[in-house]
């Protein structure tokens, strides 16, 4: 009985065992399988991580250049802004109302440091950015701005990032004229820009690797009534005798805060054939005819008198007409002091003729030989008049003319002087400058290094495609 029962005791052990043996088996199983899960989990957790990280880092970054394009203009240094500006087109000048019609190419380039801590397309995202530092450039001598156009890129020149921004401006330009020689006058036409930021910050400069310049060919400008100069000159102005030169447009600016400001000047002179054919030329005939009234006897002085009344009133219609054509000035143009001085003789030969009935009634018998004599030497002295006249105009030319060719002959030799440089500099400059650099200056004396692609280009403001713009 024991043995039996030992027996059938030690059967129900083995299953045991063996159950015990799967149930460790399904435990290992079952642990490999979580640890599985566990380590899916990880995996997803750590990739889930790792994209809120990197979009962390993205904005993070995006914030870091925000901040960086809006850092407080009062922490940067000076900035030195380079100037060049390009007159593609003077439409109209108007004498009287003392301004011009122009389109104008305005081309501003400055070193911007926080530039070189960013990739391309971060600097990409800068330029488009409204927060970009800007030097705040803008015409002080503008009337009424019609069209602008803006275009804003960035290039690499040794080793310096530079924020470069072309704008395309149409409008009307007020500016002061010099009548004092009219019709032989030669004329100004400037465009003033200033910043709104202090000297201390900005500094305009003129630009030392391109020079401005001005497109002549231009359909829609008076070449009739003005000549029209081939060269521009750039000139550091000083902002107090701009003032005073504009005292309506003081209020602009902030007296604490004085402002840096760059003039570009173009010139123009003015063709006198009308005047000299339509005034000159008439008022020296109405002098001639003033000497015929001699041939009235002078017991009759009111047809003597009637007469030069009447070449004197045609003289003031000249003056009057003339003035017509100019702005208000108090002082006198070249063309009224002649005009004046006839007028001053015109009056002196009407009194003239009555003191000469007056001695006809006292002297009968010597005031034919006093009138002869007083003929002859009024003609002497209009021939004299007339000869030193001539000789004075002339001279006023010739002095105009050297003055603009000292001036034409200094642009030219900038012009060379550049041209060479720009070759030296041609091998040293990265790709996206080279375009830009062997660009030749406009000027007709140099015309073997222009094309009509160049003239077309700059004035429809087409930029170049391998250079980032916006």
């Amino acid at each position: 009985m024991t043995v039996d029962g030992d027996l059938t005791n030690s059967a129900p052990n083995e299953e045991s065992v063996q159950l015990m043996k799967e149930l460790i088996e399904d435990s290992q199983t079952t642990n490999h399988v979580l640890s599985e899960l566990l380590e899916s989990l990880a995996l997803i957790k750590q990739a889930q991580h790792k994209t809120h990280s990197e979009e962390f880092l993205e904005a993070k970054r995006k914030h870091s250049i925000e901040s960086n394009i809006s850092v407080d203009s009062e922490q940067r240094d000076i900035t030195d802004v380079h100037i060049k500006i390009g007159f593609t087109g003077i439409n109209e000048i108007n004498t009287k109302a003392q301004q011009f019609h122009a389109e104008c190419l305005l081309q501003m380039k400055w070193i911007e440091p926080l530039l070189r801590f960013h990739n391309p397309q971060e600097r990409d995202h800068m330029m488009r950015s409204p927060d970009l530092w800007l030097p705040n450039v803008k015409i002080f001598n503008i009337a009424k701005e019609e069209s602008v156009r803006e275009v804003r890129q960035w290039i690499e020149s040794e080793g310096d990032y530079w924020v470069l921004v072309r704008r395309k401006i149409a409008g009307t330009f007020s500016f002061s004229m010099n009548l004092k020689l009219f019709p032989y006058d030669l004329q100004t036409l400037p465009v003033t820009l200033y910043s709104d930021r202090p000297s201390t910050q900005v500094r305009l400069l003129e630009d030392s690797d391109e020079m401005s310049y001005i497109i002549t060919e231009n359909a829609s400008f008076n070449s009739e009534e003005w000549h029209l100069f081939q060269h521009v000159i750039i000139q550091q102005d000083n902002e107090t005798k701009t003032k005073s030169a504009f005292p309506e447009i003081i209020p602009r600016f902030n007296k604490s805060k004085m402002s840096s400001m760059l003039t570009a000047k173009c010139y123009v002179a003015r063709r006198p054939g009308f005047y000299k054919y339509n005034v000159l030329i008439s008022m020296l005939l109405l002098v001639i005819l003033s000497v015929t009234a001699f041939a009235v006897h002078p017991s009759g002085p009111q047809f003597r008198i009637q007469s030069t009344l009447t070449l004197l009133l045609t003289a003031v219609t000249f003056r009057n007409m003339v003035s017509t054509q100019l702005p208000t000035i108090n002082y006198f143009t070249l063309l009224d002091k002649y005009l004046m001085l006839q007028t001053f003789y015109l009056s002196f030969m009407v009194i003239l003729y009555g003191l000469l009935t007056l001695v006809h009634n006292f002297l009968l018998d010597y005031v034919r030989h006093i009138e002869i004599s007083t003929m002859f030497t009024i003609i002497i002295l209009q021939i004299f008049f007339h000869i030193i006249t001539i000789m004075y105009y002339g001279r006023i030319v010739r002095r105009k003319k050297e003055k603009i060719k000292r001036c034409e002959l200094d642009y030219i030799s900038k012009v060379q002087n550049m041209n060479q440089f720009r070759r030296r500099r041609l091998s040293t400059c990265s790709s996206n400058l080279q375009d830009r650099l062997i660009r030749p200056i406009v000027h007709n004396n140099l015309r073997t290094e222009i094309t009509p692609k160049i003239l077309q280009d700059e004035k429809q403001l087409n930029f170049n495609p391998n250079v980032k713009h916006y």
